[in-house]
């Protein structure tokens, strides 16, 4: 459905008529695949090849140039998921790259507030492709905090306007199919419902219990099979119960959420001996 309305955005198509749900900026990124390379997933490709290119970047920054650089490149591409993203014409890649690089920029800008403008910037690309990419600034936030760096927060907070300019610039073309700004902020009220119209079934226990160790369940499946002599459909739901998930490898996203809290806590523990 994001190759047909990147196909669909490209040449001249609204976003509120043809899958509004999502902001159009990975969807343009897409159409734009489809007339250089004719093909919709050439760009997720791309992409991939640059997020991996900036965790490069982010390790070196971190960890210095060592061999141990190479290990968060090495572990994110072998990832199931991360795999998934770059060989289809789906959204989340491009939302990644934008996220990372923010991250990247973000670590110099913390010594140079002038390129707190580009951050912002580059956090209006990644919220026009997802809006959970606007989750980062929380992060840079509470890392500000943390340091009570209170003028650079403001430097940062100044400059987030500039992201919702970016942001509202991702509906030229639909602005210039004559709608105006109020009807701008009615489509965005409009995805917020849509998104917000989903039960919420997993639980806090849950989902800590899926990023720590990778197990799902339980769960009903719903399976259709068709017999080839009659052409009958037939559907099958079953319920299974706890197992290892398919969509990601479970081993690689423990280390990382543990390596999270590790980083939270040594950033508090230096706080509080300073």
């Amino acid at each position: 459905i994001y190759a047909l309305a990147g196909w669909l955005y490209i040449h001249g198509v609204p976003p509120n008529e043809f899958n509004f749900e999502h902001p159009p900026l990975a969807k343009f990124f897409i159409g734009f695949s489809e007339i250089l390379f004719q093909n919709p997933t050439t760009m997720n490709g791309l992409f991939s090849l640059a997020v991996l290119i900036i965790i490069y970047l982010l390790s070196i920054k971190l960890l210095g140039k060592t061999i141990f650089a190479l290990i968060p490149v090495y572990m994110l591409s072998l990832e199931k998921l991360f795999l998934s993203e770059a060989r289809s014409s789906m959204l989340d890649i491009y939302a990644m790259f934008f996220i990372s690089l923010s991250v990247l920029i973000f670590l110099y800008a913390i010594k140079n507030h002038k390129l707190f403008l580009i951050l912002s910037i580059i956090i209006g690309f990644g919220v026009a492709c997802k809006w959970e990419s606007g989750l980062i600034t929380l992060a840079f936030i509470t890392f500000l905090l943390v340091n009570k760096d209170w003028r650079k927060l403001g430097y940062f907070m100044a400059s987030l306007p500039l992201a919702f300019l970016v942001y509202t610039s991702s509906y030229t073309t639909y602005f210039l199919s004559g709608h105006s700004f109020i009807d701008f902020l009615t489509l965005q009220l409009s995805i917020y419902k849509f998104h917000s119209s989903f039960p919420f079934y997993q639980g806090a226990l849950r989902i800590w219990l899926l990023l720590l160790a990778g197990i799902i369940g339980p769960e009903t499946r719903t399976t259709f099979f068709i017999d080839e002599q009659t052409g009958e459909v037939i559907k099958i739901v079953a319920t299974k119960g706890l197992a290892l998930t398919y969509s990601f490898n479970p081993l690689t996203w423990t280390i990382s959420v543990f390596a999270v809290f590790a980083s939270l806590m040594k950033a508090f523990n230096n706080n509080f001996k300073e």
